[in-house]
């Protein structure tokens, strides 16, 4: 009689649900792809002023359309080695906020520029580092007029449209030529 007891006990429990099992977890449904995406890809279609058509939808699952520095890139607006060197310069200044312990750069961020505490969990020389490179990239951009920096700021790090493309054009033309 204890044996059966035992027995019980163990397969005590809620039941296993049905379905086909891999390493004794319940397989997962595969995605279904882009069909999840559809509010992103519809919000996209609005941006652009486009209707959400299939061809549409369609295009507007290409990475680049997310952020306003490749969609200028998919419009032509600029070449792809200003797009890499501003999608750089984004990089750079996204490492040395974080060891800065800054918040990204966003326009509705009235407390910009204010460090919040925790500077001590990053290292020493890895915050230099990131400090070092930022500037330095940010002092390539100092030979430009303000309007090119500006605009620089505004697509690169605020990820809005630009006011003068041409003003883009030439800082972007500067970070070329410093990445290289």
């Amino acid at each position: 009689m204890s044996r059966t007891r035992a027995a019980k006990r163990r397969r005590a429990g809620r039941k296993r649900k049905m379905g086909e099992r891999v390493n004794g977890k319940l397989k997962q449904a595969p995605e279904r792809g882009w069909a999840n995406m559809n509010v992103v890809l519809v919000a996209r279609c609005a941006r652009r002023g486009l209707r959400p058509t299939d061809d549409n939808l369609r295009k507007m699952r290409d990475q680049r359309e997310g952020s306003v520095l490749g969609r200028l890139l998919n419009d032509n607006s600029i070449t792809e080695a200003q797009h890499d060197a501003g999608y750089k310069y984004e990089t750079l200044y996204r490492a040395w906020a974080r060891t800065a312990g800054m918040g990204p750069m966003t326009p509705p961020a009235g407390s910009y520029g204010l460090t919040i505490a925790g500077r001590d969990a990053v290292a020493n020389g890895t915050a230099e580092a990131a400090q070092t490179a930022y500037f330095n990239a940010a002092d390539v951009l100092d030979h430009a007029s303000t309007f090119a920096v500006w605009e620089v700021k505004r697509v690169c790090l605020e990820d809005q449209e630009p006011k003068m493309m041409d003003r883009l054009g030439d800082g972007l033309d500067l970070l070329v030529a410093y990445f290289g």
